[in-house]
């Protein structure tokens, strides 16, 4: 298969699944781009978990599973991270899918986000010990200027997490009263 059509198939949702998605348990290493922690199974394969931060150990239940790497959900924290907190937006218990790491505090939010920005410039820019320091301090709500909505019957909404599905919004704790 050429790269463009294997590319087309990643684009379009398609992606190549083994039959073994039972749930697994595994420790979270880091935060790295995509809004999902990476660790690694005993047999070195890259588990990239969505709802999980790094230093947790987390029950995951798989929806891609690959021999060199694996998709999932933390179903379960077994082991609860420094920063952790309840989502403070009712939408994202609702299901609304516009931000990753709701369940970060704002201050681990930060880190988190300077963190993939560093390796970033390490991995792709090989730029090593590059000093990225976060700029201004966000309030804790109403910061986000920009959000890529959609529309359903009128209404604008965000994506309801890991679908195509809109989730209909009457406000977002963190859009910035302009973009209200």
């Amino acid at each position: 298969m050429s790269r463009r059509h294997r590319n087309q198939g990643r684009r379009s949702g398609v992606r190549a699944e083994s039959a073994d998605t039972a749930p697994i348990e595994v420790d979270l290493d880091r935060f790295v781009a995509g809004g999902v922690a990476l660790g690694r199974e005993d047999g070195g394969r890259v588990v990239l978990v969505e709802g999980a931060l790094p230093t947790e150990r987390a029950v995951v239940e798989l929806s891609v599973a690959k021999p060199t790497l694996a998709r999932g959900v933390a179903a379960e924290i077994l082991r609860t991270a420094p920063g952790r907190v309840a989502p403070p937006c009712p939408q994202v218990l609702a299901g609304c899918g516009g931000c990753d790491l709701q369940h970060a505090s704002v201050d681990l939010q930060r880190e988190l986000k300077v963190e993939v920005v560093r390796d970033a410039l390490a991995r792709i820019g090989r730029l090593p010990e590059v000093e990225v320091t976060p700029g201004e301090q966000l309030p804790a709500s109403g910061h986000r200027t920009v959000l890529r909505c959609a529309v359903h019957d009128g209404r604008a909404g965000l994506r309801r997490r890991r679908s195509n599905q809109v989730h209909v919004l009457d406000a977002c704790w963190v859009a910035h009263p302009a973009v209200e």
